[in-house]
């Protein structure tokens, strides 16, 4: 054991950056705790952080660096000594470290009794690699104990780029993000890294990381060649999935100790799985030639017999892939395609199902709808048609099998294939763009004659409007099935939705009905009904439909003018989403809340949305996401990117072309109107909302329109004052159109708000540089410095700013300036 009372000062500071975050963390810890508890793995900066923040805030330390041979009394001894010669007012920070290394129980027992007969003066940092010793519990039980972990330890893209610029190399941002995706924001790969550049700034952040000598060095050294055989077969094998627990790993290895080696290199998450860091997997994966190919595959196997216990049918799948195991390969991919809400990462379950002979696929009913479903969300049209062809190929093979294979059990078997399949076929039918809706809804009068009721959704998670908060253009625009219904006949729709889509009919046709009645502008009438069918339905239905009706209703009552009543109809929706585990729904209901923001022209936390957005959003487009897309073309036109916003809209035009989602090409069209026009495109603007205002006048939708409010009217203004484009409008539709949307500018003038002076705004190079140093809360003296300028002139600058803004003080020109853009 080493003892001293300097040794945090004895840092390379080359290596150190002052970590604002993480000292934080340690102070607050600090300031509640008895006890600091610094758990990671090697590498992971432990000394070094505590180090650094006992150099900069603390004093009277004593830090204990323990070793192997410290398995004694003496331990105790001499902190029962040091107590006896330190004042009873004085604080007290005793830190250890290397504590892992303290194995006798009786030894950890005495050092826990020591801590707890301490005064509050006294506060301890205990740093290991180890977790907690169960000694402590006493510690937990009573809330005296911290922990900073791996997670807190690890540097994010900020610090990364700090440290690197403290030892004179400059990165770009993208090559930062880099460094944190190879190394998780592992210190000493990073420090490897830094090195690395600084022998060679010419080598890129990819050859760094991959095949580094340096770091595979250190691992061979510091972990692989200390490990004992066993340790490193359990590496082996947990490195052979992605992710691992710990009750997986003792049941794939039969290793009872295994969470005493896989903590010798990881650290178990917030989740209870380990995971590798990147640079560790690649180098454990070059150690497979330790393990035979037998043993590889008997692991896998186990591990797909554990996923699939604990239903986890995609990663057993997976798992069994990996082993050869094809059967239970496609049973794992069928059941996950069955189980209610499973199936979020749409292309990788694409990839595994691709995975497979194709002539699994082709006669698995399950594979095949599910396949169709995918290319119908992801725009494919055509060939989500060929899979359909193949589950109809599939129904007439069984036809004629039943037919010339007559008795009880094989008519009992093949009527329940036909049966799953017109299933299938339905919810297939439903987002195909080629069967018209005159042949969808001859579909569904056959079916309800022959009463095939359908008993659940191809993909439990995605709904029959594709998630979509509309039942008249969801995957499918109904607009010309329900325009002109007599919807006096309900009840008999009712009972042909109920014998083909079962439980997923209810509240299906009334609500359906109320949002024609909103999309006409029958505001009372619709917020009569939603409320009512809402409270009517509210324990019947699904919650694919209830979702709906809810969203709706909210819609209902913006449109009224009762924005507060409509944010607490959305809160009450997420809590009920949560309640029912339909999380699926969750990406729209946040969208929601965006176009709220946006409404109360709070466009700050709309492009907050934006960014979290962006980060998780697939590349590919799909159908399911198509509300959500809306939404950023109306933050791009928030937020004055016109070209971007008319280039976007133009990709969603075509998406909707294609499918002949009408409503959704009228959509697309106002919104482009709206950019075009304020981007000064006027013949470009008429022309798209005339193509707008076509699509919708059949039906006399109004909404559509009316609820971009004041950047709606301003275009329709224009094409009324056109009297060519309008000659064949009914006179009384545009003017509820022109009325409507006047009202709802109204109601939120902030919405999509047109800084009219705002163009014609120029201030000189000088004005701009005062306000940017007004924006940093320089005062006239300080600017004058700054510049080196006179006062006078600063104040002659401030008063021409003022005047062009059209504002009064410092506060409303730089609160000006940030909304137009001028510091970008």
């Amino acid at each position: 054991m080493k003892i001293f009372h300097d040794f945090f000062k004895n840092i390379n500071s080359e290596f150190t950056i002052d970590r604002k975050m993480l000292n934080e963390k340690i102070e607050n810890a600090i300031i509640l705790n008895k006890i600091i508890f610094v758990f990671a793995p090697i590498g992971w900066g432990k000394t070094i952080a505590i180090s650094h923040y006992a150099n900069k805030f603390l004093k009277n330390i004593v830090w204990y660096n323990f070793d192997e041979e410290d398995n004694n009394r003496s331990v105790l001894r001499h902190l029962i000594e040091q107590r006896k010669n330190t004042k009873l007012n004085i604080k007290r920070y005793i830190i250890f470290d290397n504590f892992d290394l303290i194995r006798d129980n009786a030894l950890l027992e005495g050092i826990c009794n020591f801590i707890d007969t301490c005064s509050k003066n006294y506060k301890f940092i205990i740093i290991s690699r180890k977790k907690i010793p169960p000694c402590f519990s006493r510690f937990i039980i009573r809330n005296e104990i911290n922990i900073i972990n791996k997670d807190d330890l690890a540097f994010n893209n900020k610090e990364i780029k700090e440290f690197y610029l403290k030892n004179e190399i400059s990165l770009r941002d993208s090559d930062i993000k880099k460094i944190f995706i190879h190394t998780d924001g592992w210190p000493i790969c990073i420090k490897i890294g830094l090195i690395n550049l600084k022998l060679d700034k010419n080598e890129t952040i990819d050859d760094i990381f991959e095949d580094n000598e340096y770091i595979e060095d250190f691992l061979n050294r510091s972990i692989w060649n200390r490990c004992s055989e066993n340790a490193k077969r359990i590496f082996l094998i947990a490195s052979l999935f992605e992710e691992i627990s710990l009750e997986q790993c003792i049941e794939i290895t039969g290793e009872i100790r295994s969470e005493e080696f896989l903590n010798l290199l990881l650290s178990m998450n917030k989740d209870k799985y380990y995971r590798f860091n990147p640079i560790v997997l690649q180098f454990i994966r070059k150690k497979y030639d330790k393990i035979s190919s037998e043993e590889i595959i008997k692991s896998y196997k186990k591990g797909g017999k554990w996923f699939e216990k604990n239903e986890l049918y995609l990663d057993a799948a997976n798992a069994y892939y990996n082993a050869g195991d094809i059967e239970n390969e496609t049973n794992n991919l069928e059941r996950f395609c069955n189980i209610p809400s499973s199936v979020t990462k749409f292309s990788l379950v694409k990839h595994y199902i691709m995975r497979l002979p194709s002539e699994i696929i082709n006669n698995s009913i399950t594979l095949c709808s599910v396949m169709a479903i995918f290319e119908i969300i992801y725009y494919n049209p055509d060939v989500a048609k060929i899979w359909y062809e193949k589950l109809l190929n599939m129904k007439r093979n069984a036809l004629q099998y039943k037919k010339q294979n007559a008795n009880d059990g094989i008519d009992k078997k093949y009527k329940e294939i036909i049966k799953n399949i017109n299933e299938k076929k339905i919810y297939i039918c439903i987002g195909l763009p080629q069967i018209s809706n005159y042949n969808l809804v001859h579909m569904f009068c056959y079916m309800h004659k022959r009463r095939n009721s359908s008993s659940g959704k191809i993909i439990k998670n995605i709904s029959i409007t594709g998630n979509l908060p509309t039942i008249i253009r969801g995957i499918r625009d109904i607009s010309e099935i329900l325009n002109n219904y007599d919807f006096h006949k309900k009840n008999k729709m009712n009972l042909i939705l109920e014998d083909v889509l079962g439980e997923y009919s209810i509240g299906l046709v009334d609500f359906a009905c109320a949002e024609v009645e909103y999309e006409k502008n029958k505001l009372n009438d619709s917020l009569i009904n939603f409320t009512r069918e809402i409270t009517k339905y509210n324990d019947s239905a699904h919650i694919d439909i209830l979702y709906i009706g809810y969203i709706l209703l909210e819609k209902t009552m913006c449109a009224s003018g009762y924005i507060k009543d409509a944010n607490i109809v959305l809160d009450s929706l997420e809590k009920i989403v949560k309640d029912r585990n339909a999380l699926y729904l969750m990406n729209n209901i946040k969208a929601v809340y965006t176009r709220m923001y946006l409404l109360k022209g709070d466009v700050d936390k709309a492009k907050e949305w934006l960014k979290n957005y962006l980060n998780k959003a697939e590349r590919k487009f799909n159908l399911l996401g198509m509300y959500e897309y809306f939404t950023k073309a109306r933050i791009y036109i928030a937020t004055k990117q016109y070209g971007k916003a008319i280039c976007y809209l133009e990709i969603l035009y075509t998406l909707n072309k294609s499918y002949n989602n009408k409503i959704n090409i009228a959509e697309c069209c106002i919104l482009q109107a709206i950019a075009l026009n304020r981007d000064n495109h006027k013949e470009e603007a008429l022309k798209k909302i005339d193509e707008a205002i076509n699509i919708c006048e059949p039906y006399k939708y109004i909404r559509i329109f009316a609820d971009e409010g004041e950047a709606s009217y301003e275009i329709l203004n224009q094409y009324y004052k056109n009297v060519k484009l309008h000659s064949n409008l009914s006179l009384e539709y545009f003017k509820e159109l022109l009325n409507e949307s006047r009202k709802f500018g109204e109601m939120y003038p902030e919405y999509l708000k047109k800084d009219t002076e705002i163009r014609n705004v120029k201030l000189t190079k000088s004005e701009i540089a005062v306000l940017k140093l007004i924006n940093k809360g320089m005062s006239n003296s300080e600017i004058s410095d700054y510049l080196n300028i006179t006062k006078d002139t600063v104040k002659f600058h401030i008063k021409n700013i003022y005047s062009k803004l059209g504002v009064r003080n410092r506060l409303k020109a730089v609160q000006y300036a940030k909304k137009v853009g001028m510091f970008e």
